[in-house]
């Protein structure tokens, strides 16, 4: 059975040159999640951790990412199999 979240009905404005930070619910049975960054139709950022949040370095993303971009979680098993994944969120940079 997959998890997910309901997306937000609006798009997420941060600041390009301070650290964004990922944040997601704890799934019963998951590992470790993947974190997946799209933009332009590409994937750009994918890393995994066992955390339940995601910090890359102040301005990385904005460095990646051309204007806004789409980004989930995938929960994985030991086996890094896939038991969840989020529903897809949006944001966008402001410079």
């Amino acid at each position: 059975r997959m998890w997910s979240i309901h997306p937000s009905q609006i798009t997420a404005i941060v600041d390009a040159m301070r650290a964004v930070t990922f944040e997601w619910i704890e799934v019963a049975g998951a590992k470790s999640y993947r974190v997946d960054v799209e933009s332009g139709g590409k994937l750009v950022i994918t890393t995994s951790t066992e955390a339940t949040r995601y910090t890359p370095p102040p301005g990385w993303i904005a460095t990646r990412v051309q204007g806004g971009a789409l980004w989930r979680v995938t929960a994985l098993d030991a086996d890094s199999r896939p038991i969840a994944q989020s529903a897809t969120r949006r944001f966008a940079f402001r410079v």
